[in-house]
């Protein structure tokens, strides 16, 4: 190939090759030490004849297939192909490999690299072992065979063979689909089907459906029960709680219309089967009735296929899905169509499917997780004929801080109904529906030099939040949007010129909020509390916001992407070096057996985790945000809620993550830290916790950085008022002048001004006109500027009205001198009512 000046790569752009998001090898992030040291790299390279350089660039014509030769050269990538070729369950692939594979996957995704050669070793003697143990059931089969250098390739070589074996002892054709089938499959199951004597429809069967990932509708009829269609499975007995449920949806209440509505029960108390008694209950009335369900993942859409079959006796000609490549529709005579909820608003298919269909018959519309349904696109979902509903949710729609406003809140009521039923986490422990569990919530202090950084980003945000309120308060105030972001986000776009400070304010939070993400004893109480779970043998699920955070714990250390401490300035405390130390120590502990799971691994490894969880080969689970809906999570006896956002909503599912199908003997805990005196303490806003999970099952802790102390529950800490999205009671009014524009909230003492200009105050004996000097000058000015009305006196004198949708400042009064002078004018006013002639008619009533 041409050596061009264009194909050439200039080092920045060898940095973006490299990227996680571009790099086929794995990807990199690098901080400015590692950038260096690639630079010097580049140089040895092309010092020895792989790189050339060209007009200030490097170029080197490498292709495809000497990338796949590099990555054939990777142990991991041996023991990932040998995983896949042969089976997680041969006996091969004992445990010490998965996990020996699994640390390994752990620390090299989240970047590490200071332990990374020791843990390749454990991995080689492992895939060593491996290696052996499954040349020695090769051989026993085929005593001719040889040894392959690499693991994987005898592993090829070995399924080949037993590809052959069963090509002859079924005479299959080569080039049959179910001959080039046999080839994906593991050797594990071929081992399985090579020593049975299955008849070729069983063993055509088999190969049919192992390694299905798509959804597969002909299973859906041998979940299907006999006793009839939409009737209720006789061997499953539904819970108090379900047929209250139902019967309450039926009847209709003060708050809902009979045959809508949104149910919230927590996680894995059976909401599905819930709505099954509500399917049948509704067609019994509406025998050619038809049912729609939203749901947000491909993986829902299998689960309610099959709650429909195994519960409601559906087979796979009455059951349709929508999703996932597929496309069913009620014209084709599907009784049942569930639809991942972008299919279902793709082309407006649902609402169109129900008009070709006609309306003679009955639509019930269910929508699962209903909360997400109620912004943006996916808010079409609702704009089809819809004949009765049924919302549901662990967290049903509500107005919580930062998290949704008021018309996503609005929509999903509008179309759905109110909450008509509840099951908190109290009432299913009650009931028994799930283990009994302590939440404890763990306050743990930053460090000196993290408290200083804190404190000053916090003295510029209340400068950048003070000119913000003073531009903007009246503004804000007056939106009904939910959070203070959502708010200025809503005037960054609808203003052409927005003020900097609010581009201020989006900045530093993050930046505080990212210095409280990563405190040194949130990082360090995480050691110690798993320091704790494993010596008592528990399971252990560790939950995280974002990915990085994740990475934090598991390779600290890690200079090429600058640390977790880097939002630190100047050199770290020999305390916060001795914590990374402790965490990276944790791979070489054979106690430590952990896998992760998130969005941007594999669906082979996020599978493979959650199984060797399942299986307890693994003690604790490293988890993102993709543990939500749909995932079918093994239980775990103790919960770290180590990073989270102040959604309660997350906080409530991630409970229900650990506690859902758990052991009714054995107690749970759920520690859930933040950091004391920071913002991290809004969970504590506006959610009545004890009332949600009980009394008895909530505890307040503090970790010093060496130990546990158990406070009061009274002692839980309230966030400031300066933290509040409201514009603020008290303002410096110092540099304001009488008819500026007030920044702060309309609130306190309301006055009113006459026809004359004068004050007053109404009482029950009529108008107490207030003999004020601050308050007649304001009335005079208001009096001047729109003819009269009413003004305000806050708690600290400020004098203020409203004028269209802006508070304007009118002056400021010292209060003690005006609550005398108005208990002076009251006082006149009962007086002058008291001496006033009585007339015959009052005399005589």
């Amino acid at each position: 190939m041409p050596q061009r000046k264009e194909d050439s790569l200039r080092v920045d752009k060898i940095y973006d090759a490299l990227d996680e998001k571009n790099n086929p090898l794995g990807g990199y992030e690098f901080a400015m030490k590692g950038r260096y040291t690639l630079r010097e790299i580049i140089k040895l390279f092309t010092n020895a004849g792989h790189f050339k350089k060209i007009d200030g660039g490097y170029y080197r014509d490498i292709t495809l297939t000497e990338i796949k030769k590099i990555r054939r050269k990777s142990r991991r990538y041996c023991c990932e192909e040998l995983l896949k070729i042969v089976g997680d369950k041969h006996s091969a692939i004992d445990n010490d490999f998965k996990i020996s594979l699994s640390k390994y996957h752990v620390y090299w995704h989240c970047k590490g690299i200071g332990k990374l050669r020791g843990l390749s070793k454990n991995l080689n003697a492992q895939l060593d072992i491996a290696h052996n143990k499954l040349y020695q059931a090769y051989k026993i089969r085929y005593p001719n065979v040889r040894k392959s250098p690499s693991a994987w390739e005898t592993a090829k070589n070995y399924r080949s063979k037993l590809v052959s074996t069963l090509r002859d002892k079924y005479q299959l054709e080569e080039s049959s689909t179910l001959y080039n089938s046999l080839s994906s499959k593991t050797v594990f199951l071929l081992e399985k089907l090579t020593d049975s004597e299955l008849s070729f429809s069983d063993f055509k069967e088999i190969i049919s459906k192992s390694g299905h990932r798509r959804f597969d509708r002909q299973a859906l009829d041998q979940k299907c029960h006999t006793e009839g269609i939409f009737k209720f499975n006789s061997g499953i007995q539904p819970y108090k709680w379900q047929n209250e449920a139902v019967k309450s949806w039926m009847s209709g209440s003060d708050i809902h219309e009979p045959y809508r509505g949104i149910v919230s029960a927590v996680t894995g108390s059976g909401k599905t089967v819930m709505a099954m008694l509500a399917v049948e209950r509704f067609i019994e009335k509406n025998p050619n009735g038809v049912i729609s369900v939203i749901v947000p993942t491909k993986v829902l859409m299998k689960q309610w296929a099959e709650e429909f079959s195994s519960v409601l006796g559906l087979n796979s000609n009455q059951i349709g899905v929508r999703g996932d490549g597929f496309n069913d529709s009620f014209t084709e005579g599907k009784r049942v169509v569930i639809s991942i909820v972008n299919s279902a608003i793709r082309g407006d298919k649902l609402r169109n499917d129900l008009v070709s269909f006609g309306k003679d018959n009955p639509h019930l519309l269910i929508a699962d997780e209903c909360h997400r349904y109620g912004g943006g696109e996916f808010s079409r979902v609702f704009r089809c004929r819809v004949d009765a509903c049924l919302g549901l949710s662990a967290t049903p729609p509500s107005k919580e801080e930062g998290e949704s406003d008021d018309s996503d809140m609005n929509v999903i009521i509008s179309a759905l109904g109110k909450q008509f039923y509840k099951l908190s986490y109290k009432d299913a422990r009650e009931q028994k529906l799930i283990c009994s569990f302590t939440v404890k919530f763990v306050g743990v202090e930053l460090e000196n030099n993290e408290r200083n950084k804190y404190d000053n980003l916090t003295k510029k945000l209340n400068k950048i939040l003070e000119r913000i309120r003073r531009i903007y308060g009246h503004r804000i105030e007056a939106m009904s949007a939910g959070s203070l972001d959502q708010k200025l986000n809503i005037i960054i776009n609808s203003d052409e010129n927005p003020d900097r400070a609010i581009y201020d304010y989006f900045e530093i939070t993050q930046e505080r909020r990212s210095l409280i993400y990563d405190a040194t004893n949130r990082i360090s109480i995480y050691n110690e509390l798993l320091r704790m779970g494993l010596e008592k043998g528990s399971k252990i699920m560790v939950f995280h916001e974002r990915i990085k955070q994740m990475e934090d714990v598991v390779a600290p250390k890690d200079a090429r992407k600058g640390g977790w401490y880097q939002h630190l300035e100047g050199r770290i405390s020999d305390y916060q070096r001795e914590v990374e130390n402790k965490l990276e120590s944790w791979f070489f502990k054979r106690e430590f057996r952990p896998v992760m799971y998130h969005s941007r691994d594999t669906p082979n490894w996020n599978n493979s985790a959650m199984q060797w969880y399942r299986d307890d080969v693994a003690n604790v689970m490293l988890s993102v945000k993709a543990l939500v809906e749909g995932v079918d999570v093994p239980a775990a006896d103790l919960g770290i809620v180590r990073v989270s956002s102040s959604s309660i909503r997350q906080r409530i599912q991630t409970i229900g993550r650990v506690l859902r199908k758990g052991d009714h003997n054995k107690k749970a805990e759920i520690w859930i830290v933040f950091v004391e005196n920071t913002v991290d303490t809004s969970m504590f806003r506006s959610y009545d916790w004890q009332a949600e999970l009980g009394q008895s099952q909530i505890e307040y802790w503090h970790w010093d950085s060496t130990e546990f102390a158990e406070r009061p529950m009274i002692d839980l800490p309230v966030p400031k008022d300066y933290e509040k999205d409201r514009p603020p009671i008290e303002v410096d009014v110092s540099g304001l002048e009488i008819g500026d524009v007030y920044p702060g909230r309309l609130a306190g003492i309301q006055f009113g001004v006459d026809a004359n200009g004068s004050p007053f105050k109404n009482t029950r004996e009529g108008r107490a006109h207030i003999d004020n000097a601050d308050l007649k000058k304001a009335a005079m000015h208001l009096h001047k500027l729109k003819g009269g009305g009413k003004f305000f006196v806050t708690p600290q004198g400020n004098i203020i009205t409203r004028i269209k949708r802006d508070l304007i400042y009118l002056g400021t009064t010292t209060l003690e001198e005006l609550n005398e002078d108005v208990e002076r004018s009251v006082s006149q006013k009962k007086s002058q009512k008291r001496k006033k002639a009585k007339t015959f008619d009052d005399l005589f009533r």
